[in-house]
């Protein structure tokens, strides 16, 4: 097997012109890129394991769907099979990779026969797509809305995407794509938030990983992401012609409400949810409950006729009489803009608050904690409001006395802890002389003692901006310092990274010596992808102070931006900090497997897997670790044997709610009854394809082993 792995610049197709900018993401099986073309113009360049199971079910979808256009579907510019010499194949070659050796034309039922079992796959080594490339996802555009302190996006503008959505999954859904024997409909069977792409204010479609033809006699089967699958792929493996309007309802939902329609996210509850229609829609209202019953129901049948009826049918229960929506519209647009101005700030202080610091290298993790309030600054020369506890300002006009005199007071009362009265001076000061930053800063002090840190750098940040600016002394600093530490908890745990920079980036200047707001400020800067910054800011962090995590984040900066010896090197360091510290061994694992470095991932991934073996709690990672050391097993070669021994261990281990673990342990059980039968080992071949069928999550994928069972087990007999 072939690792993908390329860096900014690279051309990964020699000679077309098409050249890497920017990293955009990765999956188990490949990676997805910005890139130029031959021009200039921008595109995504997607690149793909092609002998993989995720990289040949990519390879059948794109038969399907290379010829259609639509407005808003997300045109495929290109594609290329290349060897595992580095070598693009030839017309002929990809033919043979569609169709099989003397197959007929698409569609046929080869399409259910594995592209490993073909002569074509043996060369094909990477697959890469050239597609329109998108400004962001549906669910980029709500995790912004989330960060404003929206629940959701608004409804008109996610109407509208659902609008553009409709109109292509409705032109893919009718029967009019001719593919070679006659037209046929397809369904997409995987549409989610994450797959529906906004690209100049409108949606388009993409990532036909799971396209099926829906042709009159042809039963097919087909699989989704579970939360927004239709029941029919999940219970009866089939989809049917209204299966992307169910997805289509759930990604609806999740998007206007911040939630998925569940009361349990574990796999047996969302199954049985979606088998007894027991779906949650109770946060919205009755008329648009009934909507979302409908396009959900079990009978594919009893759904709308089209996915654009649907959203038809959403947008009238939302303006229906009495409906938030028909008030806002009849106080007008001006107003309406008005209130949704207003309630974002409100909810502001609603939604962000802290629920923990990030724990791991890969993820931000996070649980409950108190609310935050906006850090909007009130008006140089209007008194803040004064907090509940505090003495409230005199509210006739304070007599007329001269404005040194009075700050003398007021610093004699904050001196002696007289803080009620020391924030009135203040007030009355503020009111006399609004260009001046000092009695800002003295209130602001006030706060601090009183733990009320947002009136605080509220204060503090306007008095920094009027004349005599305010002159902060070291203790001070460093107070200060540690409240806009606190105020970056929340906002890192509400991933709202632009806000948790900012704060931080005070923070360091206050007290460059604190290693936590360094260290916390290279976490902000990687939730935002910008891993440089990231790695400056961790190692003005590990100046200060050595830290295994620290040089864990910092190597997975490095990773992101290809410098691989620099990530070994941290990763390194991490475990010699800290021996126990398993998760960097498991990365220090991957970052030699990126490097096709392979006796020392296996090296490193054992370590991680001793640590790890035991522990309850290290489950999953302990799960991941052995799936990762197989994969590195099988990419050197006769190593089928303890790649198989990892793999029995994750049988063992695995948990029914652990549906990515799943996923991976089938794809690394494909690539070892692979790999048994190109060494000839066909008994070995037949007994992990017979566990593979045990295994499968539907009919498809059952059938696909079985008819490679029949051939090993015939193989064998016949040697």
């Amino acid at each position: 097997m072939s690792t993908v792995h390329y860096a900014a610049g690279d051309e990964p197709i020699p000679g077309s012109g098409y050249r890497l900018v920017s990293f955009l993401g990765r999956g188990g099986f490949g990676e997805v890129w910005k890139a130029t073309a031959p021009g200039g113009t921008e595109v995504a360049l997607k690149v793909i394991r092609f002998g993989s199971r995720e990289g040949r079910k990519e390879f059948r979808a794109l038969q399907l769907v290379k010829r259609i256009r639509h407005p808003n579907l997300v045109p495929i510019i290109g594609f290329w099979l290349k060897s595992q010499e580095g070598e693009i194949l030839d017309d002929e070659a990809v033919r043979q990779a569609e169709t099989g050796p003397a197959a007929p034309a698409l569609p046929t039922e080869t399409m259910a026969v594995p592209l490993s079992l073909t002569s074509s796959s043996d060369e094909a080594a990477e697959l890469i797509m050239a597609m329109g490339l998108g400004d962001q996802s549906l669910m980029d555009r709500f995790e912004k809305c989330r960060q404003e302190g929206l629940p959701g996006i608004p409804d008109q503008e996610l109407l509208a995407y659902l609008d553009d959505s409709a109109e292509a999954l409705d032109f893919l859904n009718s029967p009019v794509h001719d593919l070679g024997s006659g037209p046929v409909a397809i369904q997409h069977c995987d549409i989610k938030p994450h797959n529906l792409m906004i690209v100049g204010g409108s949606a388009q479609v993409c990532d036909f990983g799971l396209a099926r033809i829906m042709g009159s006699d042809r039963a097919t089967t087909a699989a989704a992401s579970l939360a927004y699958a239709a029941p029919e792929t999940l219970i009866e493996g089939k989809p049917s012609g209204a299966t992307d309007q169910y997805s289509l309802a759930v990604t609806f939902f999740e998007m206007k409400t911040g939630k998925l329609p569940y009361l349990d996210l574990t796999l047996a509850a969302v199954v049985d949810a979606k088998r007894n229609e027991k779906l949650d829609f109770s946060d919205l209202p009755e008329a648009t409950q009934a909507v979302l019953r409908r396009a959900t129901s079990n009978d594919p049948g009893k759904r709308y006729a089209s996915c654009r009826e649907m959203v038809e049918m959403l947008r009238r229960s939302l303006a229906e009489p009495g409906s938030a929506a028909d008030r806002a519209a009849k106080k007008g647009s001006r107003r309406t803009l008005l209130v949704a101005a207003a309630a974002g700030v409100i909810a502001v202080a609603l939604w962000l608050g802290w629920r923990g610091l990030p724990v791991g290298w890969e993820t931000i993790q996070g649980g409950g904690g108190a609310a935050r309030t906006p850090s909007t600054l009130p008006p140089a020369n209007v008194p803040a409001p004064t907090p509940a506890g505090v003495v409230q300002p005199e509210k006739a006009r304070p007599p007329e006395v001269p404005a040194l005199a009075t700050l003398e007071q007021a610093e004699a009362h904050f001196r002696q802890g007289q803080l009620s009265a020391a924030i009135e001076d203040y007030n009355r000061l503020i009111g006399q002389q609004p260009r001046d930053g000092r009695p800002l800063l003295g209130r602001a002090r006030c706060y601090l003692q009183q733990k009320l840190v947002a009136q605080a750098i509220a204060d503090l940040e306007a008095a920094r901006q009027l004349d005599p600016p305010a002159e902060i002394g070291p203790q001070e600093q460093v107070q200060f310092a540690e409240a806009y530490l606190d105020r970056s908890k929340p906002a890192l745990d509400k991933r709202d990274f632009a806000a948790a920079v900012a704060d931080l980036q005070r923070a360091s200047q206050l007290a460059p010596r604190d290693v936590r707001a360094f260290s916390r400020l290279g976490v902000a800067w990687a939730g935002q992808g910008q891993w440089q910054k990231a790695a400056d800011s961790l190692t003005a962090a590990l100046e200060i102070k050595p830290y295994d995590g620290d040089y864990l984040a910092r190597g997975r900066a490095y990773r992101e931006l290809k410098q691989l010896d620099k990530a070994i090197a941290d990763y390194n360091e991490a475990v010699r900090l800290n021996p126990q510290n398993a998760l960097a061994y498991s990365a220090l694992g991957s970052a030699y497997m990126d490097k096709d470095d392979l006796p020392h991932s296996v090296a490193a991934y054992g370590e991680a897997i001793k640590l790890w073996t035991g522990d309850p709690a290290a489950n999953s990672r302990l799960v991941n670790a052995r799936l990762l050391r197989a994969n590195v097993w099988l990419q050197e070669g006769k190593k089928n044997d303890e790649a198989a021994a990892d793999v029995a261990e994750v049988v063992k281990l695995l948990r029914p709610d652990d549906r990515n673990s799943a996923s991976e342990l089938l794809d690394a059980l494909d690539a070892l009854v692979t790999a048994y039968a190109d060494d000839h080992q066909f008994a070995k071949a037949a007994q992990w394809a017979q566990k593979a069928i045990e295994l499968a999550p539907d009919e498809s994928t059952r059938s696909a082993y079985r008819e490679r069972l029949k051939k090993y087990q015939a193989a064998g007999a016949n040697p």
